[in-house]
């Protein structure tokens, strides 16, 4: 059975329990990132329809800062426990908003929001972190396609879920937030399953961690250590670029969406209304996303390269862009919005961290990242 598993997957028996776990982990995370994104973009914008962009500033001050916390962290803490720790930590807050919106406390809704795209920034994040380290460049190379393919999982089967809790009326939108907490806290248990298991590979990084005399100790140094590098310089315009024009993108998605709920069944319908549309939108997209990541982006990884492969996704943005252009309806936007959810988590996200690599020293690559 194993041996068939093996060959069905192209994994080899010393990878299967590591590429296991961290499909396990990020089918949890990118599962608890869509049900709460469901959620929570369609709360928030019941409550401030008007303020989208500034909750957007505010949501990259707070990714901002807590990123700086964390790297600070990272060089007093050792990683497991910090890793470990940051889970926790987004799993109690979503149990304490969860608690406040018994209260109709509007505010709340905002904080919602800054933390659903915080935890979408940190728990894929570290997600990869371990990955890089947990195999080898050769291994990753053979299994990142498999791995990845637990991301993109998650996104439909937690929307679908979603969607089906809220449509029938068995929950209100406010309520799944403890299944976020669940998702998110059970990603915590698997990073410990996954530092216990590879724990030899772990030994080594922290000693060589311990021995390094250069290491960056907060934002400051590692931006530092970035500009010394083309080859990282490169990689941040990439992902500076791809951040902008995919808040530029959500930002259309969801005020096209709210305003034709809004239109159509009036404000006090909307909400439960346009939750249950971004869970079902993004269960297709997931389930489709899905597909491709197992038919073809390790096929195009090997075919065309990283060069070639990287440029799908921002030749998808342009068509999808253009029609949002010439038509600025739900259907244009939706169209848009797929070229978004199809690539980003399974092509461009698997091509994306092939990137990261060839950094060196290795101990480093969870600050940078």
């Amino acid at each position: 059975m194993i041996e068939y598993v093996e060959k069905a997957l192209k994994v080899r028996r010393s990878e299967l329990v590591p590429a296991s776990l961290l499909f396990a982990y990020l089918f949890l995370a990118i599962g608890s990132y869509v049900m709460a994104i469901s959620v929570g973009d369609a709360m928030f914008l019941s409550a401030y329809p008007h303020y989208l962009p500034q909750v957007i500033i505010g949501t990259a001050v707070v990714v901002g800062s807590f990123v700086s916390i964390y790297i600070r962290l990272s060089n007093r803490v050792p990683l497991e426990w910090l890793m470990v720790g940051a889970l926790t930590f987004f799993a109690l807050s979503f149990a304490t908003f969860w608690w406040l919106t018994h209260y109709q406390i509007k505010l709340v809704y905002a904080f919602i929001y800054m933390w659903v795209y915080l935890t979408g920034v940190m728990a894929p994040t570290i997600g990869w972190t371990i990955a890089n380290f947990v195999l080898t460049t050769r291994e990753a190379r053979r299994v990142f396609g498999f791995i990845g393919a637990g991301a993109v999982l998650g996104a439909p089967c937690a929307a679908f879920f979603t969607a089906g809790m809220i449509h029938g009326r068995h929950v209100h939108p406010e309520t799944m937030l403890l299944g976020v907490t669940v998702g998110v806290g059970l990603c915590a248990v698997l990073v410990k399953l996954i530092f216990r298991q590879a724990r030899e590979r772990m030994v080594e990084l922290r000693r060589s961690t311990s021995a390094a005399k250069d290491m960056p100790k907060n934002f400051g140094q590692i931006w530092v250590f970035i500009r010394r590098s083309r080859y990282l310089l490169l990689i941040t315009a990439l992902i500076a670029i791809g951040c902008a024009t995919t808040t530029l993108v959500g930002y259309q998605f969801k005020i096209i969406a709210n305003n034709h709920y809004v239109t159509l069944l009036g404000k006090d319908a909307a909400k439960a209304a346009l939750a249950t549309f971004f869970a079902r939108f993004n269960g297709y997209m997931g389930l489709a996303a899905f597909l491709i990541q197992i038919l073809l982006t390790g096929r195009l990884l090997r075919s065309l390269g990283i060069r070639i492969t990287i440029f799908v996704l921002p030749v998808a943005f342009l068509g999808g862009s253009m029609a949002v252009l010439l038509a600025p309806v739900l259907l244009s936007a939706i169209f848009l919005k797929s070229c978004h959810n199809l690539l980003r988590f399974s092509v461009d996200k698997s091509t994306a961290e092939l990137l990261y690599l060839p950094v060196a020293p290795p101990e480093i690559k969870s600050q940078i990242k």
